[in-house]
């Protein structure tokens, strides 16, 4: 079958012209990197620059950069390593051994493979949400690494990720029981931390706060609303149980904003009152609590037209189409969106990508077909996938 495909995808991608994968490194025009193409996205097989600060480039050739192969970097001095938000995968090795000493790793990241940044010397790591997966000994040796911060999204951590380093704390979510036990395994302490989400006027307020676990929230600014006073924060979103912050804080909460109704001032003159309009309010949100993470399926994807349902039961009312979905999506504090192809997809034109992206709003979203998952961006090219 994916032989099938790929001859397939071959013959496609040459009558519409997107690059394929090139049996030889293609060069980038300022000579300093060797990458392959595949179904449009970029992947850095190897670095031919002097080395120092390096920040790895969103595009080649106006292509987005999504992956950084083995061994690309590999044992090349940069003491300054930014990594921009296109790249989804680290390779293994990728940047071993090069005295990196201050490393800031992009927000589309997925994952960190065998290796990739072991004999380092950098002291602090923070892991960008959505990240699900360290591999074995990806950090391996970092002989100054102290400080350590691991994000909700994280599903595994191979052994020996972290060996040889002396970390003496590490950040991570409360409920990751079992990344928490692997680090007080090694005896290393662990700092849990808990997140608080606000929603006013049916869309998400402000940033989401982190509490260490056991301690108390900071009441943000109240917000406001046309025609109606601010009653306060609420623990559900029936609005019934009001929220006291001086509670503390010990699991994930989602926190709604509660409106009453400015009474109408009674007209004192014989004159009748001019008409006014109101702008445009919102109801308070009755969505359901929100959920970690969850997947969006694809039922039809033909051009422009995306249809999807939720694959967790009852998040949102499956009668729900085309973009609804995602729109309703992006009100959940939810970290990340992944749209997933069915294998008879025909693919998703740039016009809905962007159409995709506007519904979901700053949510990360990702599309899936097979044993690909790439990040979509405002740069991301018409995908094809196969008949």
């Amino acid at each position: 079958m994916k032989k099938l495909f790929a001859a397939v995808l071959s013959v496609i991608m040459i009558c519409v012209g997107v690059p394929l994968t090139v049996s030889a490194d293609e060069i980038s025009e300022d000579g300093l990197y060797d990458y392959t193409v595949f179904l449009g996205f970029v992947t850095i097989t190897k670095y031919n620059g002097a080395g120092g600060a390096v920040r790895i480039p969103d595009e080649i050739d106006d292509l987005p950069v999504t992956a950084i192969a083995d061994y690309a970097f590999e044992s090349i001095n940069i003491p300054t390593l930014t990594i921009p938000d296109s790249v989804s995968t680290i390779g293994n090795y990728a940047f071993y051994n090069c005295d990196i000493s201050t490393l800031t790793l992009g927000n589309g990241l997925s994952s960190i493979s065998d290796g990739a940044f072991a004999y380092n010397n950098f002291t602090e790591v923070v892991i960008p949400e959505g990240v699900t997966s360290i591999g074995y000994g990806a950090f391996a040796y970092c002989y100054y690494l102290t400080t350590l911060t691991i994000p909700a999204s994280i599903e595994s951590i191979a052994v020996n990720a972290f060996a040889g380093s002396y970390i003496t704390e590490v950040s991570i979510p409360y409920h990751k029981t079992d990344i928490i036990s692997f680090f007080e395994d090694e005896g290393i302490p662990v700092n849990k931390k808990c997140f608080i989400d606000f929603s006013a006027n049916g869309r998400p307020y402000g940033t989401m706060q982190t509490v260490d676990f056991g301690e108390t929230a900071t009441e943000p600014a109240p917000p406001t609303k046309n025609g109606y006073t601010f009653a306060g924060w609420y623990s559900d979103y029936t609005l019934e149980n009001k929220f006291d912050f001086r509670t503390p804080i010990t699991q994930h909460r989602n926190l709604y904003a509660k409106f009453t109704k400015n009474a109408k001032p009674k007209n004192t003159t014989d004159t009748p009152a001019p008409s006014v309009t109101s702008a445009p309010s919102y109801a308070p949100s009755n969505d359901p609590p929100a959920i970690p993470e969850f997947s969006l399926i694809t039922q039809e994807a033909k051009n422009i037209d995306v249809i999807a349902i939720l694959n967790k039961a009852g998040s949102v009312d499956s009668s729900k189409t085309r973009l609804e979905v995602l729109r309703a999506a992006r009100t959940k504090g939810v970290t990340q969106i992944t749209l997933i192809l069915p294998e008879n997809c025909k693919g998703i034109s740039a016009k809905a990508i962007q159409k995709c992206l506007k519904a979901a709003g700053d949510k990360k979203l990702y599309l899936s077909y097979g044993d690909v998952k790439i990040r979509l961006t405002d740069k991301s090219k018409q995908i094809l996938t196969g008949v």
